[in-house]
């Protein structure tokens, strides 16, 4: 069960092809893309699989409560709230949002955030209202064996664009590859 106080959201990165991940790693690097991540889910809590956890170069992101599911950590590591199943990780993250005391501010409305990996992702995603896509402008080709994460497909039928917060030309910055973002909101109930 959802507390009434969350209003969950997913962002993630994906090329053309919906890949997320190589190897448990973002393929690519744009430093603009990071800035939006960041001023997205400053002062939010984000929660995350182990394996997302264990991928960030420095932990925990700041300003923020890093919720890291796992069924199998027993001990949380510092910087870390640990939570065994998706109630206990939104019942963190409403617990948090109180003792804070103010409301986080980003121009999604969402303060809560899901943040990875390809699995969290998908279980989460019938409990989210906001999916925050930054669309990287690249097919990667992926090497044999190599393992691929990603993202969930988003049905037209459960989602639509919101065109006040997404892009209808391609950002670039530098010799970074080209994103735009697209923000898409659950249709109501028919």
């Amino acid at each position: 069960m959802i507390p009434k106080s969350l209003r969950l959201g997913a962002i993630w990165a994906q090329d053309k092809n919906g890949t997320i991940a190589l190897e448990g790693q973002i393929p690519w690097y744009i430093p603009a893309d990071f800035k939006h991540f960041r001023e997205s889910t400053t002062g939010c809590p984000i929660i995350m699989g182990r394996a997302s956890w264990d991928s960030l170069p420095r932990k925990p992101l700041p300003g923020r409560a890093n919720i890291v599911l796992s069924r199998t950590l027993t001990i949380p590591e510092e910087g870390m709230i640990l939570a065994n199943s998706y109630e206990q990780a939104y019942r963190e993250a409403s617990l948090w949002l109180q003792e804070q005391g103010v409301e986080p501010k980003n121009p999604y409305g969402v303060n809560t955030w899901i943040t990875g990996g390809g699995k969290v992702y998908k279980d989460s995603l019938d409990d989210v209202s906001t999916v925050v896509v930054s669309l990287v402008e690249t097919v990667l080709e992926i090497p044999d064996r190599k393992k691929v994460t990603t993202a969930p497909v988003l049905n037209p039928e459960e989602w639509e664009i919101d065109t006040r917060l997404s892009d209808v030309h391609t950002r670039t910055a530098g010799n970074e590859l080209g994103w735009k973002i697209f923000t898409y909101r659950r249709k109501p109930p028919k």
